[in-house]
């Protein structure tokens, strides 16, 4: 037979709250150490961003002046190539005004 069979009306009562609170307290304990694991997750966390966010910046710039570095390469490239034709015609007019 079961325990709860063997009991009267009063002590299944009784068990029952006692069962009742303890599992309360087991949750709470639980819901605790959650939570001090998340904080301490968290600290972690916000410890790291700072480390990381100088490195992370400085990474984001580097990339910046790179491709800036790029963008006036072409640019360099191209303004050199204008000129170039610009005295090329420049030359071949002269040589025509010469002859």
């Amino acid at each position: 037979m079961s325990k709860l069979a063997k009991m009267n009306e009063q002590e299944r009562v009784k068990y029952m709250e006692k069962r009742l609170a303890e599992e309360q307290e087991v949750k709470k304990k639980k819901e605790t150490l959650i939570t001090g694991f998340l904080q301490l997750k968290i600290g972690h966390e916000a410890k790291l961003f700072t480390l990381n966010s100088p490195k992370l910046i400085e990474q984001w710039r580097r990339l910046l002046r790179t491709v800036k570095t790029e963008d006036l390469r072409r640019d360099i490239v191209a303004l050199q190539d204008s000129f170039n034709k610009a005295i090329q015609k420049k030359s071949d007019h002269l040589k025509c005004l010469l002859q």
